[in-house]
């Protein structure tokens, strides 16, 4: 996994693997009901409702505390101060630096995916890296780890590397994690924007703007995506197609 991360791009989405079990949702779905119709066709007509019962309870059955366990969700309000950060950022086309690093934060206490990412309208620099029983598995790329790296070491060329990067905008959000040495960079900065939860500095001087990503991958990867998912229909029609000729 870690070759792969270093030299393929897209690599990283194989980190989460447990994304893909929801590929195998739609055979259980099928299997469930397949099992349930021949189950029915051993019962007498009047008592076929009986297997439909059964496989909803085999299904229940697999997540009996399914109930509590979502029973405590329930829609928790944004930081008020997200309105404003994001009309700032979005008055140029520089990438946003977060601060505490990583990806995760903890808000009301409870841990959820650093919300800057989904809801400033700008580049997060964020290095995707992730951590799983105190092992981390680095994300892709190396200008977000360099940027972060600058904030938490605080060396004297700090705001040199965030300009180089692309970055305009350095975001520091009301939640426990790592600092570093940042305060000293942060001084540097300008404050623009500040509450309880969130302070959003500004980097001064002539921002590079970056575009040198080679996006050719992500597009094959959607065209690919696309014809896979005409691919059912398209056998389809050229099925029944064939099927009526034979007539």
């Amino acid at each position: 996994m870690e070759w792969a991360l270093a030299n393929l791009p897209g690599a990283g989405l194989a980190r989460d693997a447990q994304k893909f079990v929801a590929l195998a949702v739609p055979g259980y779905a099928i299997l469930a009901a397949a099992g349930a119709e021949t189950l029915a066709g051993l019962l007498p007509t009047a008592r076929q409702w009986l297997a439909g019962a059964f496989a909803v309870l085999i299904i229940v059955s697999a997540v009996p505390d399914a109930p509590r366990a979502v029973a405590e969700l329930s829609p928790v309000e944004p930081w008020p101060g997200w309105s404003p950060v994001s009309g700032l950022v979005a008055m140029d086309h520089t990438a946003v630096a977060v601060l505490p690093a990583g990806s995760y934060r903890i808000i009301a206490g409870r841990p959820t995916y650093a919300p800057a990412v989904k809801t400033l309208p700008a580049d997060v620099v964020g290095t995707g890296d992730l951590t799983v029983s105190g092992v981390t598995v680095g994300g892709e790329g190396t200008a977000a780890r360099e940027v972060e790296q600058a904030l938490l070491d605080a060396p004297d060329t700090a705001i040199d590397v965030l300009r180089g990067n692309g970055v305009g905008w350095v975001l520091v959000e009301n939640s426990p994690g790592e600092m570093g040495d940042s305060a000293r960079v942060l001084d540097q900065l300008e404050v623009l924007y500040e509450d309880a939860e969130l302070r959003l500095h500004r980097v001064p001087g002539a921002i590079a703007y970056r575009d040198d990503v080679d996006r050719t991958p992500a597009y094959a990867g959607l065209a690919l995506w696309g014809l896979a998912l005409l691919a059912g229909p398209v056998a389809a029609v050229i099925r029944d197609r064939g099927a009526g000729r034979r007539r």
